[in-house]
């Protein structure tokens, strides 16, 4: 915020009152952060020399991109208000972040590791209210369950089997989409919601919370969520939801290319070169960390047919059929008081 100039202040009623506009002169703002700052308030009469102490204040300072966009509004007193209560969280997990996709990444890394959320293997059904249009998010739920991780003791998902856990930690990519989109809208990054049907057959797979995967709806008890690789009898996704940064490339915190230690070691060192070269050739100016990301599976930044290619098995004609006609659809964001 930096140090405030002096600044004129009249009060001219017989309350004894007065308002006044503080330029922040000096202040410095580059990157995305959550910050408490005190000033320590200073009074002299004017013609006077002498300062005296007034008073201090303290101020948390919300530092974004850019202004959210919808659904976040400027609307005074709406709901739509970006929250207090969401920025707390998403502007310290994107900190420090100076562009929409380093916030990007910051928040599909954050959702998909840090809340010990599971992906639903018997329905693949959402918990916090949004699919498509029309479909409202609980906001209210998320940032409870969720984000604090006050979470109630019931109900418990697949009680009695060594998959019992806590239901509201159990998600699927509409919640993990949906949140994912207005965490990171909330620090001025533009992710939009995409709803893609059909999807089809997967490839090799990390399911959020998860381990290696390709028949995502395995359950309870069955313990087979990996089969042969063109096993028609295994399960696929009808439908999937994830997020396009203005419309345009992917970012997906509801799972992760699974990657073999060896493919993970050479596809390090590949990108590695990659975003080294782009950086001295662009003298510091392009910076495509998102490539070392990708390099350890994480699917983010992706155009279309590269985030195909790597989540959509279409090696057999069956395969193609039940991908056939499947493709990105935005949808309009909106969330719920509860």
């Amino acid at each position: 915020m930096g140090q405030l100039g002096a600044q004129d202040v009249n009060f001219a009623d017989a309350a004894m009152s007065a308002s006044a506009d503080v330029m922040l002169s000096h202040r410095a703002f580059n990157a995305v952060g959550r910050h408490v700052i005190t000033w320590q308030w200073e009074y002299r009469h004017k013609g006077s020399k002498r300062w005296h102490a007034l008073t201090p204040t303290s101020h948390c300072i919300y530092l974004l991109l850019s202004v959210p966009p919808a659904p976040w509004s400027q609307t005074f007193a709406d709901r739509h208000n970006p929250w207090t209560e969401l920025l707390d969280h998403s502007c310290v997990i994107a900190s420090g972040k100076s562009n929409q996709i380093g916030a990007a990444i910051a928040h599909v890394k954050a959702i998909n590791a840090n809340y010990a959320l599971r992906y639903d293997i018997v329905h693949g059904a959402h918990r916090y209210g949004f699919r498509i249009t029309g479909n409202a998010f609980e906001m209210t739920n998320w940032i409870e369950y969720v984000l604090n991780q006050n979470l109630p003791g019931s109900p418990i998902f697949c009680m009695g089997s060594g998959e019992a856990y806590r239901n509201y930690q159990i998600v699927n990519c509409y919640d993990c989409a949906a949140g994912l989109a207005l965490m990171s809208k909330s620090v001025g990054a533009s992710l939009d919601y995409y709803f893609h049907r059909p999807f089809g057959y997967l490839n090799y797979v990390i399911p959020i919370g998860r381990g290696k995967c390709n028949n995502p709806f395995y359950g309870c008890t069955s313990n087979d969520p990996t089969r042969g690789v063109d096993d028609d009898t295994r399960s696929r996704f009808g439908n999937h939801a994830y997020t396009k940064l203005a419309g345009r490339n992917n970012f997906d915190a509801c799972m992760k290319r699974w990657l073999s230690w060896i493919e993970e070691l050479v596809l390090s060192v590949i990108m590695f070169i990659v975003w080294l070269l782009l950086l001295i050739f662009s003298l510091g100016s392009i910076n495509r960390m998102d490539l070392l990301e990708r390099a350890y599976g994480w699917l983010v930044n992706l155009a279309q047919p590269n985030y195909n290619n790597v989540t959509i098995d279409t090696s057999t004609v069956a395969e193609v059929s039940a991908a056939s006609g499947g493709h990105p659809v935005a949808q309009v964001l909106d969330i719920r008081v509860t």
